[in-house]
């Protein structure tokens, strides 16, 4: 059973609830405030437009990412904090989420993945160009989960979200599912076969939500599917790490 702990990150719109999934090898006796020097990897996860750091998929992939051996480290952005229905610009999206990789870097000794689902992974696209920018060379990679294009009738979202993805200078995992009406299988193919640095996982029968019919799926519930998505994940944490 992962234990989840919870800290807040002091931004510039307050502070922001998160909660550390630490895995078995983050060892025991130290404290989100104590300075962790893992050296191991720590995936900092942002959820997508709407969601919270609760919702089931975000705790179920998260758990699942820790019990492979990775560390997670999830978040509110500001607006859910604020109880707004709708979200932030991104500008202020990507300052909150600075704010916390700021926190997660100073606090942990080890490599940083940043990550996200849907729009939590576009956030974490601009953050990969920050940290490129910057020099940070402890941020390694990016982890999008359901990376949206656009869906059908909004065709025009696609360009800018197509390049900010072509321009993301890390090694780049995207996990979609078959049938994201923001972009399956066959488009996600398409789009990454562009882009030399990222790689595609694709979960079969899935939706945008990684939602599977129970026809599809079987016997196996949502959250064998959710966990399948988190094993994905630690997979490609862990050959970043045998390839340091």
């Amino acid at each position: 059973m992962i234990a989840a702990e919870e800290s807040a990150v002091r931004t510039n719109d307050g502070d922001i609830a998160t909660t550390l999934y630490r895995s078995a090898s983050m060892g025991t006796g130290m404290g989100m405030g104590m300075g962790m020097g893992t050296g191991g990897s720590v995936l900092i996860l942002a959820p997508g437009a709407g969601a919270s750091r609760a919702h089931p998929f975000m705790t179920t992939v998260a758990a699942a990412i820790a019990e492979a051996g990775v560390h997670v480290r999830t978040f509110d952005f500001a607006y859910m904090t604020a109880r707004k229905k709708a979200p932030d610009r991104m500008p202020k999206l990507v300052a909150t989420y600075r704010a916390v990789l700021d926190d997660t870097r100073a606090r942990f000794g080890g490599n940083v993945i940043v990550g996200g689902k849907s729009m939590g992974s576009r956030v974490a696209c601009e953050i990969a160009c920050v940290a490129h920018e910057a020099a940070m060379r402890d941020v390694l990679a990016v982890v999008s989960l359901g990376y949206p294009l656009a869906p059908k009738g909004r065709e025009k979202e696609r360009v800018p979200r197509e390049a900010l993805f072509a321009r993301t200078p890390l090694a780049h995992l995207v996990v979609q599912g078959s049938r994201d009406a923001f972009g399956g299988d066959l488009v996600m193919r398409e789009v990454v076969a562009k882009v030399p640095l990222a790689r595609l996982a694709i979960v079969p029968h899935a939706d945008h939500a990684f939602e599977t019919a129970k026809r599809d799926r079987g016997p196996r519930s949502p959250e064998d599917v959710w966990r399948d998505v988190g094993t994905l994940v630690a997979t490609f944490v862990g050959e970043l790490a045998t390839g340091l």
